[in-house]
């Protein structure tokens, strides 16, 4: 196997919550790299939804790597703080490392 691990399953996300601050919807939180090797370019992606429905997309990437065994804090931020980028309605939300 290769120096960077490539599949999603070695990295977790341990911890999550969405606030809003100065008038930005934020998510906050942790990943885990649980593999053997070095995780690089990591990209943790938060799905809005209202009821059953799909309202925005929003995603980061964690730059640096994470090695094997540590954590990295990530804040993902989904809109608001301007007139024409607003926090859109929502109820509930989906967090998912979408690639690395």
């Amino acid at each position: 196997m290769g120096m960077y691990s490539f599949e999603p399953k070695m990295i977790n996300i341990s911890k999550h919550r969405k606030i809003e601050r100065n008038d930005k919807l934020l998510i906050l939180g942790e990943i885990k790299n649980i593999g053997e090797n070095k995780a690089k370019d990591i990209n943790v992606t938060v799905d809005l939804y209202l009821g059953d429905e799909f309202v925005k997309q929003c995603d980061e990437g964690i730059r640096g790597g994470v090695p094997a065994g540590e954590t990295r804090n990530f804040e993902i931020s989904c809109g608001g703080g301007r007139a024409k980028n607003p926090i859109v309605e929502h109820d509930s939300y989906k967090i998912y490392v979408s690639g690395y």
